[in-house]
């Protein structure tokens, strides 16, 4: 399992803004990424005729939240949301998920 999160603090509007302490837009990533990999080999033999065979198997599920609102404009960074039940720009949570298998050679 991998876990992380990033977060952005600062102004999303012109760069020649005068900065007057006020809010600032947040921006919160969180990541939670299962995987899970199984190896299978086979020795088969027909007909007096061995054969190998040599695979993998990837079972990738993950979750990515991103969440953007207001946050306070002190001195010091303060990566909290102002709102966090209601926030002005964005919360979304996109699932993925991928299962594939292929041989090794």
């Amino acid at each position: 399992m991998v876990m992380g999160e990033r977060g952005a603090l600062g102004f999303l509007g012109n760069i020649n803004r005068i900065d007057t302490l006020g809010n600032r837009d947040l921006i919160l990533g969180e990541y939670l990424i299962w995987v899970m990999k199984h190896d299978l080999f086979n020795a088969l033999t027909f007909d007096q005729t061995q054969a190998q065979f040599w695979s993998e198997q990837d079972f990738i599920k993950g979750r990515t939240r991103s969440r953007q609102g207001a946050a306070n404009g002190f001195d010091n960074p303060d990566f909290t949301f102002v709102n966090p039940e209601y926030l002005e720009g964005s919360d979304f949570s996109f699932p993925s998920q991928n299962v594939s298998l292929f041989p090794k050679p």
